[in-house]
Order: C-alpha cells, then sequence, then structure tokens
C-alpha cells in the first residue's frame, strides 16, 4: 500500500490513497527512480521517532507551491521529507494562494513557491522555489505564525513581534505592510508600531491586516474598501489603527479572508466584518444603507447559540466562514459554515438556518471530537482528535481524485482497512492543502 525509495540508504516514504476507489498512489521520489513495498504503516523504523510530525501535500503546483521539486499537479497526498527541513520536526503549516509555509519545533521559517514580490527574500532571485527555503532573515528569530496576503507576507514572532514584506501598494490599491507608507520592502522589515505593544495574533487577507494585541485590542491595516479594517469606513490605512469596538469586547484570535475579517472574543462569541455580498459574515444579508453589501463594524455572528457554545477556532476562505465551537451542555464539538460556500454546504449538511445562512454538520463529524479546520477558496476540511482528516467542496482540492463536488464531509482515509498516519493539523490555501501528521 505503499512505496519506499531508497537512495544511498537513506529512507523516504511517498504514499496516498484514494479514498474512493480505495487504491493506493504512489509517486516517483524528486531524488530516486528506485522502489521497494512496505507495509502501509508508519512506524518509527521507516520515517524516524513517534514525536515527530511530517507534511503531507497536495493539489495545484503551480509556481512549485508544493515543493516536490516540481510544478506539477497531485490529485493524491505526497510526503514532503523531514531532510527538507534540516531533519526538524514540525510545529505548524500555511498555505497562501500562491505559497506554503512551515514552522519547525525550533522556530525556523521555510516558505515555497512564488517568488512575485519577493516573498521568498532578496537571496532567490528565480520567479519561484520549488522546494523549502529556509528563510535567512529569521535564522535568529524564532517564528510563531506567517501569514500570505494577495502581495505580501507577515510574520508573528515568538516574542510577539510582527514582519511583513512584498508589495507595498500602488495607485489604485493599498498595500498591508502596516510601516506607514506605502511602499514596499524586499525583505522582512519590523513594523515598528508594536515595538512597545504584544502581538497574540494576526491575519492577513487580500490586501489587510489585522493584529490582536496583549489584552484584546484588535488593530487593522492596508485597504479598506467594503469596510475590512472594521474601523467605521472604507478608508485605506498604512499604519495599523485600532478597531474601538475590540476596547470593550476583548479578542483572542483573528483569522481574515479576501475582503472581511472575523474574530473570536475571549467570551467565546464570534464577530466579522467587511464585504457580505457572498453571506460570508455569517449574519444573513447586510442591515447596511449602502450600496455595497457590507459593514464597516464589527457584528455578532447568527445561527449559533453562543450561551451555550464556544468558539474555539474561526476561519476565513476567500468568501466563506467556518467556525469550530464545543457546545458546553453536550461537551462536543460541532462546525458551522456559512458564504459563499453555503450553497454547496446547505446541500451537505443536515441543518440550515435560512435566515443568516449559517449550516451545521449534524451527522458526518457527529461522532468525532474535532481539533483543527481550515478552509481553502471552495473548500474546506477538518481533523479529529483521533487523527482523522475530513475534506468537502471542490473535490480537485481534496485529495480524493476525483472531479466531483464532494456534497459532505467525508473522512480523508478509511482507516479500518489499512493504517494510515496520525493527522494533527490542516491548512488549506487557495487551490491545495497541507496537513501535519505524527511519524
Amino acid at each position: 500500500l505503499a512505496m519506499l525509495a531508497v537512495d544511498n540508504g537513506a529512507a523516504v516514504v511517498r504514499m496516498a490513497v484514494n479514498c474512493i476507489s480505495r487504491r493506493p498512489y504512489m509517486r516517483r521520489s524528486m531524488r530516486s527512480s528506485h522502489f521497494l513495498p512496505i507495509s502501509c504503516s508508519f512506524s518509527t523504523a521507516a520515517v524516524g521517532e513517534a514525536s515527530q510530525k511530517g507534511l503531507l501535500i497536495w493539489g495545484e503546483g503551480k509556481n512549485g507551491k508544493l515543493g516536490l521539486g516540481d510544478s506539477d499537479r497531485q490529485d493524491y497526498p505526497c510526503i514532503l521529507e523531514s531532510d527538507s527541513f534540516g531533519g526538524e520536526s514540525l510545529r505548524s503549516i500555511k498555505c497562501g494562494a500562491d505559497n506554503t509555509a512551515a514552522i519547525t519545533e525550533s522556530g525556523k521559517l521555510y516558505m515555497w513557491g512564488s517568488n512575485k514580490n519577493g516573498l521568498l527574500g532578496t537571496e532567490i532571485e528565480a520567479d519561484y522555489k520549488d522546494t523549502p527555503h529556509f528563510m535567512e532573515a529569521f535564522r535568529n528569530i524564532p517564528v510563531a505564525k506567517v501569514e500570505f496576503g494577495d502581495a505580501a507576507a507577515i510574520v508573528l514572532t515568538e516574542a510577539g513581534q510582527l514582519y511583513s514584506w512584498g508589495w507595498g501598494g500602488g495607485f489604485m490599491t493599498a498595500g498591508c505592510l502596516g510601516h506607514g507608507n506605502w511602499e514596499s520592502k524586499k525583505d522582512p522589515t519590523l513594523i515598528e508600531f508594536f515595538n512597545d505593544i504584544k502581538v497574540l495574533d494576526v491575519a492577513v487577507g487580500g490586501y489587510h491586516a489585522s493584529a490582536v494585541v496583549e489584552g484584546g485590542n484588535v488593530f487593522s491595516w492596508g485597504k479598506g474598501a467594503y469596510g475590512r479594517l472594521g474601523v467605521g469606513s472604507s478608508s485605506d490605512q498604512h499604519t495599523p489603527t485600532q478597531i474601538p469596538f475590540f476596547e470593550f469586547q476583548p479578542a483572542k484570535s483573528v483569522t481574515a479572508g479576501d475582503t472581511f475579517c472575523s474574530v473570536i472574543t475571549e467570551s467565546g462569541s464570534v464577530y466579522s466584518w467587511g464585504a457580505n455580498d457572498s453571506l460570508q459574515l455569517g449574519i444573513g444579508p447586510s442591515i447596511t444603507l449602502d450600496v455595497q453589501s457590507m459593514e464597516s463594524d464589527p457584528r455578532h455572528i447568527k445561527g449559533i447559540n453562543f450561551d451555550v457554545k464556544e468558539a474555539l477556532k474561526v476561519e476565513a476562505g476567500n468568501n466563506h466562514g467556518l467556525c469550530l465551537v464545543k457546545d458546553t451542555d453536550l461537551n462536543r464539538t460541532e462546525v458551522y459554515e456559512w458564504g459563499a460556500h453555503r450553497s454547496a454546504a446547505a446541500r451537505l449538511v443536515e441543518t440550515l438556518d435560512d435566515v443568516y445562512g449559517v449550516a451545521k454538520d449534524t451527522e458526518s463529524l457527529y461522532d468525532f471530537n474535532i481539533i483543527d479546520i481550515s478552509a481553502g477558496k471552495n473548500f474546506a476540511a477538518a481533523v479529529a482528535e483521533t487523527g482523522e482528516m475530513f475534506t468537502w467542496g471542490d473535490s480537485r482540492c481534496l485529495g480524493v481524485g476525483e472531479k466531483v463536488w464532494v456534497k459532505s464531509p467525508i473522512m480523508f482515509a478509511q482507516r479500518e482497512e489499512f493504517e494510515f498516519p496520525k493527522i494533527v493539523k490542516v491548512s488549506c490555501g487557495k487551490e491545495h492543502i497541507a496537513a501535519l501528521f505524527e511519524m
């Protein structure tokens, strides 16, 4: 059910499974054309210590964003070898539109994919990098999180500082670097506004960014169209600007879609703002009197009873939202979904609130304690505590090899038929997915 590629004694595993036809898929290693069959078991003898975390990746490979040494599309998951990351275990992953990043347990940052606007740093001159590239700028600065926009990247360090680089803005469109001007940056540059403020979380949308700081306040900057900065207007901001609303509702995390943002407050509720033309705010049709469907101030998500449910994570796709909540009465998790993906979600879930467009899955995931979720362009993924992964939406990105719309969350691998790696985290990009698994 898998193949072992042997190259001068180095063992490298490449495998994936078509969970519809139950047939294995084998991808040729970049470094060897010699294969030996092995059991489909992720034992420590094959891939290292059980405590380490490896990387599965699949989907559209344009500009080398899968990191596999080419720009080929992969309809089934492939393992990216640990030696691509200096042999270190991975802590987190992030998929953007044309880039992917991984952070090791020691805080080292690796990035690959498109180098447009210099996102891979000045040491890379090529248009793209199809294998993981160590970001030299952060050699002595441990990284906690990385976020991609359409033309920029922002890093949150373990010390709570922000660095940004990429395209700064132009005549018609503002950038989201946050340095007090619209100048582009070829190298990661400290956002000095937060020098005396510890940042807890950051999110980057199309051309805007938001950050949660110690104490729960939220700041936003970049392109302001459709009210996506949450400051009561649609004006652009080249410097981080505080959102007054969260002085009274302290936030703890933030996510950003193409033209909107969502926040989880310390009380466990969710608020959204920005464009609402696809009902991506989770509040139903917008109440604004403007010609555009938008909200320039944070609005409370509807259709979820936050009196008995606590939001654990909220994710934004291009124009849809996804929320993982815990029902405190039933002591179980639930997944809610809304926005542009809702038209499909309405057909795949058991319950749909037609007033607010918020859908809840009550069958496919009912017997699983979900610990992670992620939203892509028009697809989504969820990970269970026991290691199963579920995907749904545009099947071209789901790793199942079928070109059909998947109308309900399907289990990524049927574990009762073979041993499959335990998935622990997932990240969905515009057209690709990456998942961390226990080795």
